[in-house]
Order: structure tokens, then sequence, then C-alpha cells
């Protein structure tokens, strides 16, 4: 190891070198790129290049230092970033995390007790950056220092004009950080821009600066940005909002921390968004209170509820509407007033609280409707269509959404109305989901083709999910195959990779249920299972309830009678939920397991409820296990139950193989 290696060594490593030719020896030295010699000129010489991890060596190895838990799932993304792929760095940043009990548990059995949003850097491994750094002339360190305030990514102009050096004393400059593996050419279109080799040298090149002195550079590239990039300002919203923050101008952190937040919900950065509206609140408090900044101050606190969500925060994110709710009441603002309760009543349909979200969705339409906005009226039926759809009622839904067709396929077909996912998408996947539901396949897979046109173009991750899970429901009544099955499961990976709270848990539980159709019991499990440990953690109680109920059918295919305890629990808690059509199949499988009698009883009670709430693809398969059942004991009802089973399947259009 040559790092530290003195003179004196260094000469008697050189004599070993220039008498190896003639011996049967292999010598192996590491060091770093700063490191001279001049071996290279020696046949016998090879270099090989440690470079980092790749993304998927990454992965695996951040996988194998925290483990499986749903609750580090955020944590995998910022360690890949923060560490650029260094095996030490990722290590020390978990050792780290354990020391200070942000992280419990042993290596590859690491749990979260709280989410963490940011990562400082390791005391193990801050000398050696220093050290590192100290090494350069002072001119190189200044360079090096300047950058850091820049940013992670240094656009060429704005690092010249704050170094106020010639161009070629710059170059020069630049070359040996280079070549010193510092910083590195990351574009030279359409301007040049340099990137810091690792991000924690970065941070301790930041550091190594007295604080007034980083304000003032701050200052001055924030000034910098807004003359270069004028017609750029959104694109560069996350560098301006950074400067600003960390010069103390209060008001344009604000508005550029605004701005950084669309953009990063756009691509599903969740944890990236909560920060920004966290730092832009407190901003916030540091200016005069006014009307206008507690208007700013609701929707601070408003969009924080789909940055939140996207981490599973939602207890935090139902303090902060309600803290919002306050201020708009204060302000006397209807139209504040209005967004509030609509995030409301999204925020507490997606945690489960079904009752509470649809009373919070009729409470909006009622103040929409008394000041004629026609905008929110409809977004209060598309609020509590979100939570009837979980219960799988499609009448009620499409009581709810078919006045608003053409607002949401006409003028508001690419809105997102700052929520999570363009409107159309939710609008259309409910639509679908209700009609398959009730037998009418052709318009569910209408307005399926019309949602993913939609997905397709908005380009949003978090549409592509929610469009999984709406679709997948038309895939399950209809008969998946195998070829859905894989497309479903990949999506999934995505998104577990991507964005794990809280939609994961909630494709894993449609694809557990494709899975026990087009797979069988066994794959479904496993699947299920995870869906609902990750539905567990994310407090979402009903997909939850769903995994069981599915797992439970699942068993029953499996084991038979050893299941029916699994099931009459699932049955009581869906009952409890007010969900009819996982209700159904239960008592589906539950009459699979049980003596013919009863499974004549339980089927009947299905029927009934299939009748009442026009599922008529269930019905069919409900007459279909009646004449099975019957086969043996009554020869009547199973002829007439195989007719009228035949005849619903017909006019479906649905194959008799689909009968499960």
């Amino acid at each position: 190891d040559l790092h530290w290696i003195d003179a004196e060594s260094e000469r008697v490593l050189n004599q070993v070198i220039d008498g190896m030719a003639a011996q049967r020896l292999l010598l192996v030295a590491n060091y770093r790129p700063e490191y001279s010699h001049n071996w290279s000129q020696k046949g016998l010489f090879q270099q090989i290049r440690l470079g980092a991890l790749t993304a998927p060596e990454t992965e695996d190895f951040v996988e194998t230092l925290l483990g499986p838990d749903p609750s580090v799932a955020h944590l995998r993304p910022l360690l890949a970033e923060k560490s650029d792929g260094t095996p030490l760095f990722l290590e020390e940043l978990v050792r780290m995390l354990a020391e200070t009990g942000s992280l419990v548990g042993e290596q590859g059995d690491f749990t979260a007790p709280e989410p963490i949003t940011e990562l400082q850097i390791p005391p193990s491994v801050k000398p050696i950056i220093a050290a590192r750094i100290d090494r350069l002339a002072d001119d190189q360190r200044r360079v090096l220092q300047i950058a850091s305030v820049i940013g992670k990514d240094v656009p060429r102009p704005i690092l010249k004009e704050l170094s106020g050096l010639e161009r070629h004393d710059l170059d020069t400059i630049i070359a040996h950080l280079s070549q010193t593996e510092f910083l590195f050419e990351l574009q030279s279109y359409p301007e040049t821009e340099y990137t810091f080799k690792h991000a924690l040298t970065h941070d301790v090149a930041y550091e190594s600066l007295m604080a007034e002195e980083r304000k003032r550079i701050h200052a001055e590239a924030l000034r910098l940005m807004e003359r270069l990039y004028q017609d750029q300002l959104d694109q560069n919203a996350e560098r301006l909002a950074d400067h600003a923050l960390k010069a103390e101008e209060w008001g344009a952190a604000v508005k550029y921390l605004v701005a950084a937040t669309d953009r990063a919900l756009d691509h599903a950065a969740y944890s990236k968004a909560a920060r920004f509206l966290e730092h832009a609140a407190g901003a916030l408090d540091k200016l005069e209170r006014t009307p206008e900044r507690i208007a700013q101050a609701i929707d601070i606190r408003t969009r924080m509820r789909p940055a939140l969500e996207g981490t599973g925060q939602y207890s935090l994110s139902l303090a902060w509407l309600d803290e919002a709710e306050k201020l708009a009441t204060e302000l006397g603002d209807t139209d504040r007033l209005e967004q509030v309760i609509l995030h409301k009543s999204y925020a507490n349909s997606t945690h489960g609280r079904l009752d509470t979200a649809i009373e919070d969705a009729d409470r909006l339409r009622k103040i929409a409707t008394e000041a004629g906005d026609n905008r929110y009226a409809a977004e209060a039926n598309l609020a509590a269509a979100q939570a009837l759809i979980f219960r799988h009622v499609a009448n009620q839904v499409l009581e709810r959404l078919e006045p608003h067709e053409a607002d949401f396929t006409g003028q508001w077909r690419m809105e997102r109305f700052g929520l999570l996912g363009t409107r159309s998408v939710f609008f259309l996947g409910y639509m679908s989901i209700s009609a398959s539901l009730t037998g009418e396949f052709a318009r569910a897979h209408a307005l399926a083709e019309a949602m993913n046109q939609v997905v397709h173009e908005s380009g949003r991750p978090i549409d592509r999910y929610a469009a999984a899970y709406h679709e997948s429901m038309v895939h399950i009544l209809a008969g998946p195959s195998r070829e859905y099955e894989a497309r479903l499961a990949a999506l999934a990976e995505e998104c577990r990779v991507r964005a794990p709270s809280p939609f994961y848990c909630v494709v894993m539980s449609r694809l557990g249920h494709v899975r026990l159709l087009c797979r069988g019991p066994e794959e479904a499990c496993e699947t299920l299972e995870e869906a609902k440990s990750y539905a567990t953690h994310s407090d979402m109680p009903h997909i939850s309830a769903y995994s069981d109920a599915i797992r439970a059918c699942a068993e029953a295919e499996a084991s038979g009678p050893e299941a029916l305890t699994a099931l009459e629990s699932s049955l009581q808690v869906v009952r409890d939920m007010g969900d009819p059509w996982v209700e159904i199949q239960l008592l589906r499988a539950v009459a699979d397991v049980c003596e013919p009698v009863d499974a004549l009883k339980h089927l009947s009670t299905a029927e009934a409820i299939a009748t009442a709430n026009g599922f008529r693809p269930d019905l069919a398969r409900i007459h279909a296990a009646r004449a099975e059942i019957a086969e043996l004991h009554d020869a009547k009802l199973a002829t007439r139950a195989a007719k009228q089973a035949h005849a619903l399947f017909t006019e479906l259009g649905l194959e008799p193989e689909t009968a499960r």
C-alpha cells in the first residue's frame, strides 16, 4: 500500500522492481491517482484502474449492507448518490447511521425507525479526503473550494467568473484537478460542465471554507446564474434555490425551492421534494408576515402532501394539511381551502381512512358547488371515487365520475393541478376498473388504452405505476396471461427502485393476484406477503387487507380446509371495510374448501352480493362454481347453473377457462 510510503522505503521498492525481470515474483501495489512513478516504461508493468461500482453493483452492495426491510427502501438511492459507487464510503455511511441510531439492527438486517432524508460525512472518511485536498497547491485548492460552492456539477462559465482566473490559468488548474480525480468533465455541449468525482469530496471541500466566505460566494453565484440563465430559470431552479438559501436571500429561496419541488415531483424524487418544501417553509418564516406570504405558506403546506405521500409519511402530511386549513380559514381564501380539503381526502383514502376521505370529498363538493367552482366540484367526485375504488363499489364510482368525462378527457386531460399524477390517468383508471367489474370489457379496454396514451405523453413515473394498478384489474377480471404477468412484474421492480412508498405495495398486491390466476398459489403467496409488508410499513391497511385476503384464497387453493381459519378472518376484515368484491373472492374460496351444502350457501351469499353490485363476471364464475359443486349431488341444479354460467360467459366475451 503506497499511500503513506516514505522516500527511503520507495527507493528500496524501486530497487526490487528493477531486479524483478529475472525472478519469479509478482508485486501488487495500490495507490491513489496523484501518486507518481515511472513504471509504465517497464514492459512488465500493468495498471488496473479500480473504478466505482456500477449502478447494479452498487444496488446489490447496498442491499447486502442494509437488508430487505421496507423501512430502509428509501435510503438505497440516497446512499448510492452520496457514495458514487465507492465501497468504502458506502460501508462508512452505513456504519455512521448505525452508530447514531438512525439504523437499528445489524448488517444485512437493518430497520430505520424514522425516514432518513440527509447524509453527513462519516468521521472516518473526512480526514482521508481532507488530507488529499490539503496536498493541492493554493490556487488549485481555491478553485476546488469555489467549485464546491457552485455545486456537485460545475458549469465552466460560473467557475470562470467566480474564480477571476484567465482562461489558460483555469485550464491548467482544471487539468490537474482532473488528473488527480477531484473533478472531471461531465459535458462539453451546450456549455462545458465539470462534476466532482465523489459527492463526499465535494462536501469536504465545501466545509473547508469559512461560513461567511461560503455565504458570499453563494450570493455571487445566485446573481450570476440569474443573469446567465434568465431564460432557463425553471430548469436551474434547484441550483438557484440552493444558492439563495445558503446566501440567506429568503424571498428568492422560497421562489426557487417551490419551482424545484415541482420538477422533483414530476421525476418521482419525493424525498427531495419534501426537503425543498421544508426549507421553503423555514425561509418563509424569516420574512414579514403578510397576506401574500400566508397564501404562500398555505401552498407550501398543501404541496407537502404529495411529497410526503411518496415517502410514506402519512401522519406528517396530515399535520401539514391541518396547519394549511387553519391558515386558509384565517385568510378567508376559498380557493386555497378547497385545495387543502382535496389533499386531505386523497391522503385519507390512500391510507385506508375511506369514510373520512369520502366525508372530506363531499365537504369539498358542497363548498365548490356554492362557489360555482366546476373544477373543484369535479375533483371532489374524483377524490371520492378513489376511496370508493378501494372498496370496489363500481356503480357508485361510475355515478360520481360519468358526469365529468368531457372535462377530464378534454380540457384537463394533461393537468396535474398540484397533485401527484395526471388527473385523467386516475379518472380513466377508476372508470376502467368499474367497467371491468360490471363486465363492460370493451369499454374497460378502451378506457385503459386512453389512459396509457396519457401516460406515454406525460412521461411521469407515478402515472405509469397508477396505470399499472388500474389496468391490472381489467386483466384480473378478464383472465391474465403470462406475458402480462411478466410486464407487470417488470414495472413493479421499477417502482420498487424508483418510488417504493406508497406505490410499490399497491402494484405488488395486484401482481400477487395476477400470479395466483396464471401461475399458482406458491408464487402468489410470496408476492402478496411482500405487498403486505410494504403496505403495513406505509400505513395502508386496505392494501394490507386485500393482500391478506388474496393470500388466504391462494392458501385455500394449496392446502384446502386448513386455510379456512385464514379465510374467515379475512372475511371479517373486508366486511368491516365494506369491500363487496373482495368478499366475493373469499366466499368462493371458502366454498372450494368446505362441505357441498355449506359451499352452496356461501355461493348463494356471494351471488346476492354480485347481483346487488352488478358484478357480472363474478356472477358467471359463481354459477360455474355452483355447477361444479352440485354435479355429484343435484344434477338439475348443476345443469341450470352450468347454462347460466355459459350464457353469461358468452355475453361477456370470456372464455370458460377463466372461471377461476
